[in-house]
């Protein structure tokens, strides 16, 4: 039974349906080899520059996935996650909610955006507000 059990969930890691982290690199991430080299063990997704927007490209790499914490190496500006084809910022929540929740619904904790000026300044603070009162997920950078 003890070998089933192992059976089982080495094959939910295997598969990424039971997954702790997942890393998104936007291919315009300023550090985006260092990013690929440090993740490279845990389930990534290179985010392309082409016509299918960065979000939808998201919510399709994590279909069916659980994840705890959603790594974002993204460039951005306070207030803007800056992806290759797309930006997010407060503005534009309202009609990126549908996607943005779609995203957010395979996250069980945090979504960690690796650049450390998005949630700066004012703009910064009220767009990390907005963005957890529409997921229910804590935002957080590193």
């Amino acid at each position: 039974m003890k070998r089933l059990s192992f059976l089982i969930v080495s094959l939910l890691v295997c598969t990424g349906i039971f997954s702790q982290n997942f890393a998104v690199i936007d291919d315009t991430y300023q550090n985006v080899k260092q990013a690929k080299a440090r993740y490279y063990s845990q389930q990534t997704y290179l985010v392309k520059d082409n016509q299918v927007m960065a979000a939808n490209q998201i919510a399709t790499a994590l279909d069916g996935k659980t994840i705890t914490n959603l790594h974002l190496f993204v460039s951005t500006e306070p207030g803007s996650i800056v992806f290759s084809n797309m930006t997010i910022n407060a503005d534009n929540l309202k009609e990126n909610a549908f996607i943005l929740l779609q995203m957010a619904s395979y996250v069980s904790e945090n979504i960690i955006i690796h650049s450390p000026n998005v949630f700066t300044t004012e703009l910064g603070i009220d767009f990390k507000t907005k963005l957890e009162q529409l997921t229910g997920l804590n935002f957080s950078v590193q």
